[in-house]
């Protein structure tokens, strides 16, 4: 794509995983952000634990994962980690902006900036009505990922997607009130 468009406007969607190379999903990652350099007009943006409605449990990610113990009446786990998890409608809205409007190249980071725990997500998710087993972190997982400035334009915040997606689940399936 870099050599067939050297003048195209180019975004490289990337992933928090970049930070600590402990996966070969986090290496690809860096490596695309560092061959993103290599174009005149290319921006890698940084993503960070996106989620919303439509996410499935197979995409590994902590909210789906986490509803989708609670419909089967299993407890969920909760490591000791930090996450700044961004609502997948501010970065489609963050990613428009910078595609279309946004002249920067390089790198740059689209999240809260707003560090949030395991624990504290859990409890703002499903308050008291689940059994929380807590569990250490494993080798290859980051304890510490967020976004070191905050998204230019937000339009639902981490609050209000995170409504948005639970609504959406109790659509779909049956999570306890």
């Amino acid at each position: 794509v870099i050599e067939a468009f050297p003048n195209a406007r180019i975004i490289n969607v990337s992933s928090s995983s970049a930070e600590e190379c402990k996966s070969i999903y986090g290496g690809s990652k860096k490596l695309a952000e560092i061959i993103g350099t290599l174009h005149s007009n290319c921006l890698s943006v940084r993503l960070y634990n996106v989620f919303g409605e439509y996410q499935t449990k197979e995409s590994g990610a902590v909210i789906p994962n986490w509803i989708d113990k609670v419909k089967k009446g299993e407890p969920i786990i909760v490591r000791p980690a930090v996450r700044d998890f961004t609502y997948a409608g501010d970065v489609v809205h963050e990613l428009m902006r910078l595609m279309f409007e946004a002249k920067e190249t390089g790198l740059t980071h689209v999240g809260y900036g707003e560090p949030l725990s395991l624990d504290e997500l859990a409890f703002s998710m499903f308050a008291s009505r689940v059994t929380i087993i807590r569990e250490l972190l494993k080798d290859y997982e980051i304890k510490h990922s967020c976004s070191p400035v905050e998204m230019e334009h937000i339009v639902y915040g981490r609050e209000e997607g995170l409504k948005r997606t639970l609504a959406w689940w109790k659509n779909e399936i049956f999570i306890p009130s």
